[in-house]
């Protein structure tokens, strides 16, 4: 399975970022500086949506950390939504547990809002 990047945009300045595939080090060549890109901009609302994300290597990690990083730098938010079971083990054990939403709900019940 090849590994895209899909984006869109919805009301209230949130941006959808859908992973899909493996996140290993063939995944990021196919798109990691699309994924910054679509991470740039000021007090942005990144959801990144890791559902149909099958695996996720350290270097996954570090390009979430990296955009979480500069989406934080610019007064934006970034949240991980509905990864898969052995995803969510890995982001917990980086320390990036906390930043996971279950459900599409979220979202529209503010938990990245415009401010």
């Amino acid at each position: 399975m090849s590994t895209k990047l899909e984006v869109s945009d919805l009301q209230g300045g949130v941006r959808i970022l859908k992973l899909t595939g493996q996140l290993d080090i063939a995944g990021l060549a196919a798109v990691e500086t699309k994924f910054y890109a679509h991470c740039g901009g000021d007090k942005m609302k990144v959801q990144v949506d890791l559902a149909a994300v099958t695996f996720l290597s350290s270097l996954g990690i570090r390009m979430l950390l990296q955009a979480l990083k500069a989406v934080k730098a610019r007064g934006g938010q970034l949240q991980f939504q509905n990864p898969q079971p052995a995803v969510t083990s890995t982001l917990e054990i980086s320390g990036l547990g906390q930043l996971i939403v279950r459900s599409d709900d979220d979202i529209v019940a503010g938990k990245l809002t415009r401010e």
